[in-house]
């Protein structure tokens, strides 16, 4: 207890007692959840790496022990957020560790892993190392990641709503609604498609509703496409879809080319309005897209000449000014052409 006459200058001191009691370390450190044992990451990027850590008294710290091909490395990682028992911690590769590890700059090559694990440390000293059994690991790859909603098509109940698609359904007679995704070829290199669909829904029982993923062959080839369709049965009931996102990776630098110049038929089709269209070009080359009438009359210039690389691409259709009839749609690149039929309603 500490005492004053009022004066600022005269303090004294009637008692002092120390307590030698100490809260008692009851459990080590653990981590909340670990990541995924196999990531694919983006190749030329320096990886980070991210963990939440809780014990009893308090984190002090958290190391991360890398090894590749070319050497090993242990680095401290930061910790970014923090309540009395549970923590955050994280950090990118320093740059100066790449050469230790085998790696150069700005981050691992394609076609490179590493393998990870965690060295938890509370403030009572306890060491724990996380995971107890086989390391982490870390996949670099070329990735290609693709917003599958930008070129869907709606079908019946299914509206834009926002940057996604919404399907309320409505007692008008429809008994079928769809939202059909645009193909993805997957190039011959690519060793992983990943499609992620983020949605919500209130359906009652009774309301039909599915996710199909469909590809143009039966069996798993080079370039095979697919493609995905969300149906849902007219009911009572509200479907929204806010993102649609497909990733494909490859070990290799680039990308393989489509093996030959193709020209889809446009989706949906027969069409009414707006439609796509997609093609492949093989070769670097100057592309030209056309639309003519029966009577070989142009009556539409879609890609005038436009320079592409070897890939797969999509166009925008719109036949709202045409008369219903038939069409001939053209492609041509690098002293080949394709063409397709299409038929306005």
């Amino acid at each position: 207890m500490f005492v004053s006459d009022g004066s600022p200058a005269r303090w004294s001191v009637d008692d002092v007692s120390v307590a030698t009691d100490s809260i008692r370390d009851v459990s080590d450190p653990t981590v909340s959840v670990l990541p995924a044992a196999i990531q694919t990451r983006e190749a030329r990027v320096a990886p980070t790496f991210a963990v939440d850590v809780q014990d009893d008294q308090g984190v002090a710290a958290v190391y991360v022990d890398v090894e590749a091909d070319g050497g090993s490395a242990r680095f401290r990682l930061d910790q970014t957020r923090a309540t009395p028992q549970t923590a955050t911690f994280a950090a990118a590769l320093p740059d100066s560790l790449l050469g230790p590890l085998g790696f150069t700059a700005p981050g691992p090559a394609a076609g490179s892993s590493l393998r990870y694990t965690f060295e938890l440390v509370d403030i009572a000293g306890n060491r724990v190392r996380a995971p107890r059994g086989d390391a982490l690991r870390m996949d670099f790859r070329t990735l290609d990641v693709r917003d599958a909603l930008a070129g869907a098509t709606p079908v019946g109940a299914w509206r834009t709503d926002g940057s996604g698609f919404r399907a309320l359904a409505r007692s008008d007679g429809r008994t079928l609604s769809a939202l059909l995704l645009p193909p993805l070829d997957l190039p011959a290199n690519a060793d992983a498609l990943t499609f992620a669909l983020t949605h919500r829904f209130d359906l009652p029982d009774g309301s039909g509703a599915q996710l199909s993923l469909s590809t143009d062959s039966g069996a798993w080839q080079p370039l095979e496409r697919i493609r995905a369709l969300i149906a849902h049965a007219d009911a009572s009931g509200d479907w929204l879809v806010t993102a649609a996102d497909r990733l494909i990776a490859t070990p290799n630098d680039t990308f393989s080319g489509p093996p030959a110049l193709r020209l889809d038929s446009p989706t949906p089709h027969p069409v009414r309005g707006a439609s796509r269209v997609t093609y492949a070009v093989p070769t670097e080359a100057r592309v030209t897209l056309e639309l003519f009438d029966l009577l070989g009359r142009r009556v539409a210039l879609l890609i005038d000449g436009e320079r592409r690389t070897p890939a797969a691409y999509e166009h925008p259709l719109d036949t709202s000014r045409l008369a219903a009839g038939v069409y001939l749609l053209r492609l041509e690149s690098g002293g080949q052409s394709e063409v397709q039929r299409v038929v306005v309603l």
